[in-house]
């Protein structure tokens, strides 16, 4: 075990004493990364575009206690428009839309492209799926939020600039597209059942409408409530009149008992009340009756009032839902419209050779300390 252990330390030993250590370490990695980044790497153009997913409520964000009660669930979450149309564009279905437009996993897995940023150099597994989860967002796409403003950052990368600058147009349309379509789900799904209330109220006014029509067209009667007035007020006359008679053959009766004029003043007396009771039997005791179709008529034009209010409150609470969904739809509002690269963005030579050098410097320095703390506990 001695021997083993001493065998390592003169290893280490052999390689941290000398001169070439820190060049194999640091200054060949180093290297390396420079002539990869003049000379292999594919050079990559990007192309950006800035847009804003607003609503009319002019509520672009909320922030403070209101932003906790929306993570709670407290507050209607009306400003999530910028997040759903992030998670749409690194979705699936939009992937598959771009390549259906672009052949994006084709172009990526091409040989044009260096075998470091080529889409599965090795043909180990050129599925769909890897290709969502391992490359698209981040060596396709790129998609950020600003949260101060809410403004989406939309960039592709590629060699030929035209192809990047076709793709970030291509996709500004499509989230235009997108935006409408979820903005008419939403209001179709919402409006619907407000607009189901006012159907269900304009067929309770229909139907009570037949009703009514159909029991004026029995009845042979077209206002009963107006005919049992008119009835009741001729009653109220005759009755006047009987009672002026009834006075008349009382005072003639006491003064002359015998006077001739009481027999007719008698027959008036009783053609009145005929009168008096054939107005009434028209009024409750006929089959035919006017009074219990006035009731009737009056209880049915209750219920249409009632249920007129009732349609008016739907309308009313419709328009208001309708209004209120427009001012929370949402609309594209471009920032910065995508345009064709001059230059190439990637390789950035200089940050990456830097990083290599400080990354393989660490390395080295971390080796080496640690081969000083192992060879002063031996020497102890």
């Amino acid at each position: 075990m001695y021997e083993t252990y001493d065998i390592i330390l003169y290893r280490m030993s052999r390689i941290f004493t000398a001169k070439w250590s820190f060049i194999i370490m640091v200054i060949l990695p180093t290297l390396i990364t420079l002539f990869y980044n003049l000379f292999i790497a594919t050079p990559f153009y990007h192309s950006e575009a800035k847009l804003m997913v607003k609503s009319l409520s002019g509520q672009d964000s909320l922030s403070g206690f209101a932003g906790v009660l929306r993570t709670i669930g407290i507050i209607e979450p009306t400003t999530l428009g910028p997040y759903v149309v992030l998670d749409y564009l690194t979705s699936r279905d939009f992937m598959f839309a771009l390549d259906k437009q672009f052949s994006i996993k084709e172009r990526y897995s091409s040989s044009n492209i260096d075998v470091l940023q080529r889409f599965d150099p090795l043909k180990i597994d050129p599925s769909y799926e890897n290709f969502y989860r391992n490359f698209y967002v981040g060596n396709v796409i790129n998609v950020k939020i600003n949260p101060n403003n809410s403004i989406i950052t939309v960039s592709f990368r590629y060699p030929d600039p035209e192809y990047s600058k076709s793709l970030a147009e291509w996709t500004l349309n499509e989230v235009e597209i997108f935006v409408n379509k979820v903005n008419e789900r939403a209001y179709e799904t919402k409006l619907k059942y407000f607009v189901n209330q006012v159907q269900e109220s304009r067929e309770k006014v229909k139907n009570l409408a037949d009703r009514i029509k159909n029991f004026l067209k029995s009845t042979n009667i077209v206002a009963p409530e107006q005919q049992a007035g008119a009835i009741l007020q001729t009653v109220v006359k005759l009755q006047e009149q009987l009672l002026l008679k009834q006075l008349e053959f009382a005072r003639i009766q006491s003064v002359a008992p015998d006077n001739p004029r009481l027999e007719e003043i008698k027959r008036e007396i009783d053609s009145l009340q005929r009168a008096i009771q054939t107005n009434m039997n028209k009024l409750a005791r006929e089959k035919d009756a006017i009074g219990p179709s006035a009731v009737e008529m009056e209880l049915l034009k209750m219920e249409m009032q009632i249920l007129q209010k009732e349609l008016e409150v739907n309308i009313a609470s419709l328009i208001q839902a309708a209004n209120q969904l427009r001012l929370q739809q949402f609309y594209v509002e471009r920032v910065e419209n995508p345009r064709v690269a001059d230059a190439p963005v990637e390789p950035r030579i200089f940050r990456n050779t830097l990083t290599i050098f400080a990354i393989a410097f660490a390395i080295w320095g971390i080796i080496a300390v640690l081969y000083s703390g192992v060879r002063e506990h031996a020497g102890k």
